[in-house]
């Protein structure tokens, strides 16, 4: 053989050893990593729960992260189970990764734990708008509730011309108080008066005392501002006083809990302002998400089970884009995300908030609700 052949040879067999090299590197199984997740799994918000942890375990399944261990832990719907489980996690499982809760209002007690202990905090469906203050550990998957009420106030006031509007809100719920505030706000910049402003405490079950102040203020629209169970008792009882006036409320109450407990004759005509989400055609990411969900937990999908399996498929996402498990590099490739999921786009802001959510109004029709512009 001439020497230049062995030469050639030698170079050819440097660049496939070295090929072999890089590829069994690349291809070796990153570190292994804890992903834990606070849902309420017991209490009153319980229903929301299982639906974000379907969506976490279809994201999860569909996924096939073996070095990925999801740690669910219940919330109970509060702060302080919240924290409790945070507290839990962080410690005794050593999570690197934390998802929860679905309430604002219950996440922020743990926002300053995760930044200060780096722990990556999402939170795929908070919409209060302190969330992410305590630092760049914490990102929010959900727009700031004032989006939805600026919404029902365009709704009232300019498309249906309604002038006396009385509100019931919920005192328990940081979130709900800012919703409160916030119509009170748009209210004053489109030259309203709101006829009362009537309140409750989550738990509560009889609102009559509120409903009657409400019908004689001679309110003809109401903007209710709680959660399912409270809600639907409230739509009950207002029927039940023949309060027949247009009721609206947030997305929140785009629960199964509405029609269970409040009746579909008290239920039907209650508007919501719903995230844009729809099942109808499965040739879409949503759509192939609804068909899954359906078929595995034979149950039909709500948005707060997207939202969930969005938060969890984006960072196995990048794990596997990446190669990673390293919370750093996640981190800082969440900043910058452009993702079209099954929630719609996502991006989010200078301050991990995410932005560019579309609203619809659905009406409660029959025990479901449907878009109202059909």
């Amino acid at each position: 053989m001439k020497k230049k052949e062995i030469i050639i040879l030698a170079i050819a067999l440097i660049i496939i050893i070295g090929f072999v090299l890089i590829t069994s590197i690349s291809n070796k199984p990153t570190a292994e990593i804890n992903v834990g997740v606070i849902v309420p799994l017991t209490g009153n918000t319980a229903s929301f729960g299982e639906d974000c942890k379907n969506g976490i375990n279809l994201a999860y399944e569909d996924s096939n992260r073996t070095n990925v261990h999801l740690i669910f832990e219940d919330s109970k719907g509060t702060k302080e189970g919240t924290l409790s489980a945070f507290q839990k996690l962080s410690t005794t499982n050593n999570i690197s990764i934390a998802i929860g809760e679905i309430s604002g209002s219950n996440t922020l007690p743990i926002t300053d734990l995760a930044q200060s202990n780096k722990i990556l905090l999402l939170a795929p469906l908070s919409t209060h708008k302190n969330t992410t203050d305590a630092g760049d550990y914490v990102f929010k998957f959900n727009e700031d509730v004032e989006k939805q009420v600026t919404f029902i106030s365009s709704h009232l006031y300019n498309d249906l011309n309604i002038s006396k509007v009385a509100v019931i809100y919920s005192t328990t719920n940081e979130t709900l108080v800012i919703a409160k505030d916030t119509f009170e706000n748009d209210s004053m910049l489109h030259n309203k008066k709101i006829t009362t402003i009537e309140s409750f405490k989550d738990g509560d079950t009889d609102f009559k005392t509120q409903l009657l102040r409400i019908k004689s203020s001679g309110a003809d629209a109401l903007v209710l501002l709680g959660f399912p169970v409270e809600g639907a008792l409230i739509l009950k009882q207002a029927k039940e006083l023949d309060l027949n006036i247009f009721v609206i409320g947030l997305s929140v109450l785009n629960n199964p809990e509405v029609f269970k407990l409040g009746g579909e004759n008290a239920t039907n005509g209650l508007n919501i302002v719903s995230i844009s989400f729809s099942c109808n055609d499965e040739n879409t990411i949503t759509g192939a998400y609804c068909k899954e969900y359906k078929a595995k937990y034979k149950m039909d999908p709500r948005y707060q089970g997207g939202y969930c399996y969005d938060t969890l498929k984006i960072v196995l996402d990048i794990m596997k884009t990446e190669n990673t498990t390293n919370v750093e590099i996640i981190k800082n490739k969440l900043k910058y995300i452009d993702y079209n999921g099954v929630s719609g786009e996502i991006k989010f802001d200078i301050n991990r908030n995410v932005y560019g959510k579309s609203y619809v109004l659905k009406i409660a029709m029959n025990g479901k609700f449907v878009d109202a512009n059909k």
